[in-house]
């Protein structure tokens, strides 16, 4: 007695192939347009991360400035020197030209006792007067030393701000204005006289 040989029939082979052409067609593009989302996202997250950290050295310009100067001082933000527009406060567009001299903010001693109250000053001012063992030396063996500024004139703002590597970006500037713009194509612009990032 012969077996009998199963598999499957040509409408069979048809109908799946049809169905599977059917699913190509339907989700193809829908999975072809994440990459387009993920680099809007991106994009929207570098934009989110500049306009932060243009308002984290507005804030530190503002707290560090001089009374009666007038001006904005240009900020020391972990290691890298940022230069302000003196005028607003905000950071200057083109960062590769100048010199960037951040200031050291201080509370003169004599004033502290305007600021604190009568028993945390005196307690302030004994350890001033009489500082313990381990700070002295500290102080003798130069701890912690002063950080020196970061010679301007190479990084690009974004960079700067972002500390990221921007070399696929193109970041167009003409003073007060300047255009950060993705490698897809996304941009965004920047003002340094009022702080927008739009």
């Amino acid at each position: 007695m012969q077996a009998r040989v199963k598999g499957f029939t040509l409408i069979e082979l048809v109908a799946t192939m049809v169905l599977i052409g059917i699913l190509a067609v339907t989700a193809l593009p829908r999975f072809a347009s994440l990459g387009e989302e993920a680099s809007e996202a991106t994009f929207e997250a570098v934009r989110s991360n500049f306009k932060t950290g243009v308002s984290l050295v507005h804030s530190t310009s503002i707290v560090k400035q001089y009374k009666g100067t007038g001006g904005f001082p240009d900020v020391l933000l972990e290691g890298q020197c940022i230069m302000m527009d003196s005028s607003s406060g905000f950071p200057l567009v083109d960062q590769t030209t100048g010199s960037c001299s951040p200031v050291v903010m201080t509370l003169p001693l004599d004033k502290l006792d305007e600021v604190l109250p009568t028993r945390m000053y005196a307690s302030i001012r004994n350890v001033l007067d009489t500082p313990p063992h381990f700070f002295e030396q500290a102080v003798a063996a130069g701890f912690p030393p002063p950080p020196p500024p970061p010679p301007s004139g190479s990084v690009e703002l974004p960079s700067l701000l972002m500390d990221g590597d921007f070399s696929e970006w193109v970041w167009n500037k003409t003073p007060p204005t300047a255009n950060l713009q993705s490698p897809q194509g996304l941009n965004f612009t920047y003002n340094q006289t009022s702080g927008s990032v739009n």
